[in-house]
C-alpha cells in the first residue's frame, strides 16, 4: 500500500470535517507533522493509523482504500 495514498485518504477526510491537519494531529494526539512524515514511511503503524480513524470518524479501511480516478 502506498503511504501517498493514505495521506490524501486522510488530507480528504480532514477537509471533509473542516480540519487542517495540524488541528487533526492535536485531536489525534500525534506530534506536529506527523501525517505527512507518513508519506516517507514504508508502513504507518497501525496505533497511528488507528489514532487517525477515530479522529476523523472514520474506519481504517477508509484510510487505506484506493479510490478510482
Amino acid at each position: 500500500m502506498k503511504t501517498e495514498i493514505i495521506v490524501k485518504n486522510i488530507d480528504e477526510a480532514a477537509k471533509r470535517k473542516g480540519l487542517s491537519i495540524a488541528a487533526l494531529e492535536r485531536k489525534a494526539g500525534l506530534a506536529r507533522g506527523h501525517i505527512y512524515r507518513l508519506k516517507k514511511s514504508t508502513s504507518p503503524q497501525l496505533e497511528t493509523l488507528a489514532k487517525i480513524a477515530d479522529a476523523l470518524g472514520v474506519s481504517i479501511n477508509y484510510l487505506l482504500r484506493e479510490r478510482s480516478k
